[in-house]
């Protein structure tokens, strides 16, 4: 899974008075600490900040394999 900060300074940041383009860039620069960071700092300074960064990597089997496999199981042909 894969999540995505960006900055949509047309709709968001004009309804939440967060400016545009660049006070958007800048608000997200502010807001968000790299995990690697975030490991050394307490609770108390990561309040209101958006950890970044990979927290969780494994190999897995795909979805849609796993899904034509069950079709595969109940002889439906996907």
């Amino acid at each position: 899974m894969v999540e995505v900060i960006s900055n949509c300074h047309v709709l968001y940041g004009r309804y939440n008075k967060l400016g545009g383009a660049v006070e958007m860039l800048n608000w997200i620069k502010e807001k968000t600490v790299p995990i690697t960071q975030a490991k050394t700092k307490s609770p108390e300074k990561l309040k209101g900040k958006i950890i970044t960064g990979i927290f969780h990597d494994i190999e897995a089997e795909e979805y849609t394999e796993i899904y034509r496999a069950k079709f595969r199981e109940v002889k439906l042909e996907v």
